[in-house]
């Protein structure tokens, strides 16, 4: 058997390897980024849903009570 060429085939694959795992690594870290600013996007939104809720609660809230004659 020809150890040599073998070894040499085995070291050129590992370095496509090493070259696949820090795009890898990379795309990670830009899917990380994309994520957070999602989170902060989805957290702002929450917050406009929240206030919009609670300004629609006291709207019909008012609207009942003024249809009761309570003031």
């Amino acid at each position: 058997m020809d150890y040599e060429t073998r070894i040499v085939k085995l070291e050129t694959e590992m370095e496509h390897q090493k070259e696949a795992i820090i795009l890898l690594r990379e795309d990670i870290n830009r899917l990380d980024d994309k994520v957070e600013s999602l989170r902060a996007e989805i957290l702002t939104l929450t917050r406009w849903n929240a206030g919009l809720l609670i300004s629609n609660v006291a709207m019909l809230l008012g609207w009942i009570l003024k249809s009761v004659g309570a003031f």
